[in-house]
């Protein structure tokens, strides 16, 4: 099996970012299967960064890193060992593994690695969750996923307020669209709770989005941070928070 590398990181401005580029760029420098990193900068809504990923990917295995991903320096080997353990059983998909969010305080899924041949078969559709939609797909082609629960990485997912507003009324949405209503509501209780024992301006943003993601309409798309940035919906928010 060819253990070729490229990584692929999605940008749009995050103040993650470069902490994120700097941890790749290091592991890059030890590791010889990494041939090529690549900056997909400014590609939006989500499935058109993904999109260019599948396409400008050349190597064997691509792997997916998302600019509030922190990896850790196992991460790649361990993937690795997944694969190998399972190639002969299983024709890979992605295999993937767990990250832990800082601001939940949990460990949620999932970094991915893509094998890069099945890029050919289909395209991320511009629709919620358009890598299941992906994997779906590819399911077609006796493609499957295949998981670790070990956890290689963390996750910034609320590192400035505008970012947790929107991120947590995303969660709460894909909730509601995969789970139902009332796993959401469930999950936004608990979350309520997060946010209370925090009691910053962050926690406060990201509890307004989490609200929001509980009354808003479910929208099929990926998302789109600028048009959520400068949104009139997040300028009322701002307004009301800073009175």
């Amino acid at each position: 099996m060819n253990y070729d590398l490229c990584i692929c990181i999605g940008t749009v401005g995050y103040p993650t970012f470069d902490k994120c580029f700097n941890i790749i760029n290091n592991i890059a420098k030890k590791d010889s299967r990494i041939k090529d990193i690549h900056v997909i900068k400014n590609n939006f809504p989500t499935s058109k960064w993904l999109n260019e990923m599948r396409n400008i990917s050349k190597t064997s295995w691509t792997l997916q890193i998302d600019e509030d991903m922190y990896i850790y320096d196992n991460c790649i080997d361990e993937l690795f060992d997944l694969i190998n353990n399972n190639n002969k059983n299983v024709n890979i998909l992605n295999a993937s593994g767990l990250l832990y969010d800082l601001f939940l305080d949990t460990n949620i899924g999932s970094i991915k690695m893509w094998n890069t041949d099945a890029f050919k078969y289909s395209s991320f559709k511009d629709v919620s969750g358009s890598d299941r939609e992906f994997a779906k797909d590819l399911a077609k082609f006796n493609f499957s996923n295949i998981e670790t629960k070990k956890v290689l990485g963390e996750h910034d997912s609320a590192p400035s307020k505008d970012i947790a507003y929107f991120k947590y009324k995303e969660y709460i949405l894909k909730i509601r669209k995969f789970q139902g209503d009332a796993a959401a509501k469930k999950f936004f209780i608990h979350f309520k709770k997060i946010c209370n024992r925090k009691g910053t301006l962050i926690s406060k943003f990201a509890l307004e989005g989490a609200k929001k993601g509980l009354t808003a309409n479910i929208q099929n798309k990926t998302k789109n941070f600028y048009e959520n940035k400068n949104s009139e919906e997040y300028r009322n928010i701002e307004k009301r928070l800073f009175k």
